[in-house]
């Protein structure tokens, strides 16, 4: 986008406020007073009507006067906003040579043209002339005003946008500050001027990475010129504006649809609906929607933007060329490689046209052009396009400017690609030297051209080479997300870690390649894990955890008020979509609320960490936390990645990953198990099975088979255990599992031992964890524990859900059968407390939703009931993963027969809990969630974060532990074997212990898996 500031145009107005004196001539004064009606609006109209009065002007009076140098300067200005910048720039020059004639170098007049000639260069990517001129204009300004005058603030800041330009950063940082004090004192803080300041150093602050600062300034920047001049201003909506694209950059897409949406539609009443103004916006939206992958409304967007440009600026503007450029990647973005070229051309030529082969903007769509041919194999034209891009680059903003940087890196991508080697490589080293002088080394762009070389010398097999490199890119990365994630809330936070998934695979594989040579390269591997590991979900849990523990009242309130929140949240998820479509507005506000709210939370909580919490854990820590006969381990799923050294590359449809990060991916899967017992010195154990896509389907299906038709499994315990138990240390009988991918979908114990009627239950103690680093986690001890909580055989045709006429009952009542056995299972547990725990008992149309959620902190609460897992279940259009998953209380089958039926439905308790509605129960002090019902360890699987379902919802409540079911479940096996965990239990008070004992216990009775073995204890065991 062309450069124009507000201060460039608020300068020059405000000059003509002061020079109003007596007309000559109502002709020209006549034709200069209309212009008034198009400023802003019609810049055609305005250069026509300034064309006309300069030379009657002329005629009536002294080219030497103040009017008619007035009339210049607006008739320049006209032809730089129309896009006409040799005529604007020969005005400009005349102007400031006849200023300089008439009022002397001193003068303040000629101060501010040399400042509006600054403005042409920089604009014409001639940045020495403009930098000279700004000085000259800075130094004229403090002898003529002295260095506290706004005007010479204006100077400043305007030299600042010329080195944020190029790249100088700190450089424009400092003249920003120096701006806002002198802007501070001298035209106090309410002023709109200062609010420029502001707005000019958030945008500074975006590009720099810094959102949070960014954040704040432009946050107050709209305060202010909401106060000064109301919404329906340019500024005001330039502010919005830059506040969507912050939300882009940060992940939070919810966030800046809204701001952008709300920057068209005040500029549609400011401007009407074909104006320039617009036109951005719409272009900006549109990038977002790319970006989302909501190409439909992407390329609706663009295209309106491009009408607009082309109606009111021409074809011929540099404006309509960006929105032209913006095409082009969207039709990459979607393969549409000859619509793109199309774009990408005439951008080119419009650039080329208007400003010449030497501008920041030909050169960086040069550059999109040069990177299209690379995706369809034109290396030749691509090598040439970039080597041209390098030598425009160096002549606008030098060698040492991160686009430069950038340039060095696609061409050594293209080289790469094309086997050119020993080209490529002094070009990604100085990349990442510029990008490290300009950036630094914590900037994310730094590690992503650091992890490129890493992967050249992969590929190249140079793995010592590799190694640091990959290392440092690594740390980086990993420092980002303990520096960013207190700031997001989980949204963000998944959007911002799905950026290092692929570059956390790529290094397993090398981990397991350099390994052969350098074993210790796995420690790295299972540190990694330490951190990314249930990343999201450990993330959400400290914030929980420092906030009950932090003893600060108006913390807690508000964390009871996002739970508030966030269950009227699930309401309105659950409504089915004919009510849902009349409450789009209240979802949308809601949604902005609840992120809003939990991201304060997080930025708040992260105060009351202990240093613990912020302490990076290595697999010593987790060794240290064995006991002898002990083990943990950490299985990993990843894709193997591999580079064709050939060259023999194809076209990526991930845009936002260069084509040669993204060859290397196969379809192969590995699964690495990572093993530390008491006895590890030097590094973890590395167990690879390369067969991951048979475990995931062939082999998986063979286990799921043999459960269900109650058959000797001979093979499974080959397939996932045989390889790992073969590296256990001797000695060792229990063993903590943090699974990963298929892990989560089997039960360990349930292998059959090959050659034996043991099951490898029999011969260790498997506690499945989330992350081993749960292991050094103390939880504090709770001195009263609540009630043990017992639910079971809802009334599912209880009529307080829904005032339905007693007739529409029948219709409904094959949803769902009654449980009468699950009655039976809660009372026979509640008569086993007798007095040793407190219990609560809830059947019939006690066990509902409503009684449920008002439950406080229970000591184990057991609900024994339907669950279900599918996404047609509540039958509305929200994607949600947690909605897939939930359990039936009373009064379900009304609200399915309302939902199957599409039926208006909006009440406040429906009968169906949700994970997403389980995710807000008040479980903080609760140590066990038992859920007695079929499949409810089921849900969608995301490799390095778990099963996003139930057991991820009641541990996000805050449950310590949880007990789910793997498969169907049969009712008379399910009754005693949770009765016998409760005897159990109450003898010995270890549920990990009692539990196993009594899974041992049905087998007895039951020597299939398939009847003792559908359940598993997951959490904090």
């Amino acid at each position: 986008m062309i450069w124009h500031t507000p201060m460039r145009k608020t300068l020059i107005l405000v000059y003509i406020c002061f020079q109003v004196l007596p007309l000559a001539s109502q002709n020209w004064k006549t034709l200069y007073d209309s212009t008034e009606i198009y400023w802003d609006k019609d810049w055609d109209k305005c250069v026509s009507l300034l064309e006309e009065a300069l030379p009657l002007a002329a005629r009536d009076m002294s080219p030497n006067s103040k009017n008619y140098m007035v009339l210049m300067n607006d008739l320049a200005l006209a032809y730089l906003e129309s896009g006409d910048y040799t005529k604007a720039k020969t005005l400009f020059v005349d102007l400031v040579e006849l200023k300089k004639e008439l009022l002397g170098i001193n003068s303040a007049e000629y101060a501010a043209s040399l400042v509006n000639l600054s403005g042409i260069y920089q604009d014409l990517g001639e940045y020495e002339k403009a930098e000279s001129l700004y000085l000259e204009a800075i130094a004229n300004y403090k002898v003529s005003l002295g260095d506290q005058h706004p005007d010479y603030a204006t100077a400043v800041q305007h030299l600042g946008q010329l080195y944020e330009s190029q790249a100088r950063y700190t450089q424009a940082e400092a003249l920003y500050l120096n701006a806002i004090n002198i802007r501070k004192f001298a035209i106090g803080s309410f002023h709109p001027n200062y609010a420029s300041s502001l707005f000019t150093l958030g945008r500074l602050y975006r590009k720099t990475g810094d959102y949070e600062k960014s954040k704040t300034y432009f946050e107050e920047a709209l305060s202010i010129y909401e106060k000064s001049y109301g919404q329906l201003h340019p500024n005001y909506t330039n502010a919005t504006g830059e506040m969507g694209i912050l939300m882009q950059s940060m992940g939070q897409y919810t966030l800046a649809e809204a701001y952008l949406t709300q920057t068209i539609n005040l500029r549609l009443q400011i401007y009407g609906n074909y104006h320039q103004q617009v036109a951005e916006a719409q272009n900006n939206l549109a990038s977002l929607y790319r970006v989302m992958g909501n190409f439909e409304k992407a390329e609706q967007n663009y295209l309106q933007a491009e009408k607009i440009y082309k109606k009111t600026l021409g074809d011929n503007n540099p404006e309509y060329a960006t929105v032209l450029n913006n095409l082009g990647d969207f039709y990459v973005a979607v393969m549409e490689f000859e619509k793109s070229r199309d774009c990408y051309e005439g951008a080119l030529e419009i650039f080329e046209r208007v400003f010449g082969s030497r501008h920041p903007l030909y050169a960086n769509t040069l550059n999109n052009l040069a990177s299209l041919d690379r995706k369809t194999g034109n290396f030749k034209e691509a090598e040439q396009r970039y080597k041209q891009t390098l030598l425009v680059d160096e002549l606008t903003v030098g060698k040492n400017h991160p686009s430069y940087a950038t340039s060095l890196n696609n061409l050594a991508i293209l080289y790469v690609a094309t086997k050119k080697y020993q080209q490529a490589e002094p070009l990604y080293k100085e990349s990442i030297r510029i990008k490290q002088a300009t950036l630094g080394k914590n900037h994310p762009a730094y590690a992503k051209s650091v992890n490129n070389l890493a992967l050249m010398y992969m590929t190249l097999e140079a793995f010592e080479k590799a190694e640091p490199l990959f290392l440092e890119a690594i740390d980086n990365q990993l420092s980002q997300v303990n520096t960013i994630f207190p700031a997001l809330n989980e949204k963000e936070r998944e959007a911002f870690y799905n950026t290092l998934r692929s570059d956390l695979e790529r290094f397993n594989t090398f981990a397991v390649l350099r390994s052969l040579d350098n074993p210790d390269i796995i420690g790295a591997m299972f540190n990694n894990q330490l951190t990314t590991k249930a990343l999201l979900f450990n993330a959400s849990d400290k914030m929980r955890t420092n906030i009950l523990r932090s003893n600060d009242e108006e913390l807690i309130n508000d964390f009871a008020h996002w739970r508030d929140l966030r269950e009227k949240l699930a309401r309105l998820y659950q409504l089915p979509k004919i009510d849902l479509e009349k409450k789009q507005q209240d979802l949308q506000q809601l949604e902005e609320e609840v992120g809003l709210l939990e991201k304060s939370l997080s930025q708040r909580s992260e105060v009351f960490a202990k240093e613990n919490d912020r302490r990076e854990l290595t697999w010593k820590d987790i060794r240290d936390q064995l006991n002898d006969d002990e083990a943990a381990i950490e299985i990993v799923r990843f894709r193997r990645y591999k580079i064709d050294p050939e060259g023999k590359s194809k076209v990526t449809t991930d845009s936002n990953v260069p084509e040669f990060l993204n060859y290397g991916f196969t379809d192969e899967i590995l699964y690495a198990a990572l093993i530390v017992d008491k006895s590890t010195t030097e590094h973890p154990k590395l167990v690879l099975l390369e067969n991951g896509k048979e475990l995931e389907s062939k082999y998986l299906a063979y286990y799921k088979n043999a459960i269900h038709y109650v058959v000797n499994d001979q093979n499974s315990y080959r397939y996932y255990w045989s390889h790992l138990n073969d590296s256990l240390a001797t000695g060792v009988n229990k063993v903590f599992v943090s699974p990963d991918g298929v892990y989560n979908k089997i039960n360990l114990n349930a292998l059959r031992v090959p050659n034996s009627k043991d099951y490898l239950i029999d011969q260790l103690s498997i506690v499945p964890v989330t992350s081993t680093r749960d292991l050094t986690e103390q939880r504090p001890e709770i001195e009263s524990r609540g009630p043990v909580v017992l639910m079971g055989n809802p009334d599912f045709l209880w009529e307080g859900v829904e005032p339905a006429a007693t007739s529409q009952l029948d219709q409904v009542s094959d949803y769902l059968d009654p449980l009468p056995g699950t009655e039976n299972e809660v009372q026979s547990i509640n008569e086993l407390m007798d007095g040793t725990w407190t219990s609560e008992l809830y059947t019939g149309t006690d066990a509902r939703e409503q009684v449920l959620k008002q439950i406080q902190n229970p000591r184990v609460l057991h609900i024994a009931t339907h669950g279900y897992f599918s996404k047609d279940v509540l039958q509305n259009s929200v994607n949600n993963e947690f909605l897939n998953s939930g359990l039936m209380l009373a009064g379900a089958s009304n609200a399915l027969y309302y939902r199957r039926n599409q039926l208006a439905f909006d009440v406040e308790e429906d009968g169906i809990l949700t994970a997403y509605e389980a995710m807000n129960l008040n479980l903080d002090h609760t140590e066990l969630v038992i859920l007695s019902a079929c499949e409810t360890g089921l849900g969608t699987v995301k490799n390095g974060e778990g099963v996003y379902g139930l057991q991820r919802a009641f541990k996000v409540a805050g449950a310590e532990s949880i007990v789910i079911s793997l498969w169907r479940v049969d009712d008379q096996t399910t009754q005693k074997l949770l009765y016998y965990f409760y005897q159990e239990w109450l003898k010995n008070h270890d549920k990990q212990i009692a539990f196993k004992k009594a899974q041992i216990k049905l087998r007895e009775e039951y020597i299939y898996p398939y009847y003792w073995a559908a359940f598993v204890m997951v959490g904090n065991n």
